[in-house]
């Protein structure tokens, strides 16, 4: 496809294709969470870069979700894995033998 075969939309057009009310598809371009230009006053899509932003949002979503329900990072017992791989043993703190 040559850059002259670009087939490109509106906000209206993007919004129709995409399923989202124009708002939301303005804020989108906005943020940078859908891609397009605003040349001017107008907001400018590329559709085959929409569709390609669709289907990069299908995986990320799918692990965050699985990450959220199944893995709890817990930053103590990862710490306390890589010194038992490394060898080491963590110090423990001398106990307060001074009586106030």
């Amino acid at each position: 496809m040559s850059d002259d075969d670009l087939d490109t939309l509106d906000v209206a057009g993007a919004a129709d294709y995409l399923k989202m009310s124009e708002d939301t598809v303005r804020r989108k371009a906005r943020t940078g969470e859908i891609p397009g230009a605003k040349l001017g006053k107008r907001w400018i899509f590329i559709k085959e870069d929409l569709k390609d932003a669709i289907r990069t949002s299908y995986l990320p979503q799918y692990v965050n979700r699985k990450k959220q329900e199944f893995t709890l990072f817990d930053a103590r017992l990862e710490a306390k894995k890589l010194e038992e791989r490394l060898g080491l043993q963590a110090k423990k703190k001398p106990k307060n033998t001074s009586k106030s």
